[in-house]
């Protein structure tokens, strides 16, 4: 579904959807990119993870964005299975909720991971 991304090119996506998301002045949001960052948002281009905007800013597509969204559904599966009462945002609940990844318990009323939950920490990346 998504294309393999090397660990720099993962954190050149995340360093654009905060300067996209950042509250600060255009001037930081506009910031150069380092060589090596650079060379990864011209890879998230080609993959159609990120685009160019006309003021020369970048942005995530949709399917970087989603690409983020499960990254952070399967960081918190990996938190849930490793510490029980992690926290966990309402989005990523939802989702996981809605694919059978997690349950609330009805007892304690804490998310925990199902057998489908645990059987998509087992796949590979």
């Amino acid at each position: 579904m998504f294309p393999a991304l090397a660990a720099d090119d993962l954190s050149a996506l995340v360093e654009i959807d905060d300067r996209a998301k950042s509250r600060s002045t255009p001037r930081a949001r506009f910031a150069a990119l380092s060589t090596a960052m650079q060379r990864s948002v011209e890879r998230l281009v080609d993959v159609d993870l990120v685009i160019l905007r006309k003021d020369d800013s970048y942005a995530l597509t949709s399917k970087g964005a989603r690409l983020l969204f499960e990254r952070e559904c399967t960081r918190t599966l990996h938190a849930l299975a490793a510490q029980p009462d992690a926290s966990i945002a309402p989005a990523v609940a939802a989702h996981l909720a809605a694919q059978g990844a997690v349950a609330a318990d009805p007892v304690s009323g804490q998310v925990r991971i199902t057998a489908t939950g645990r059987a998509r920490l087992m796949q590979p990346r």
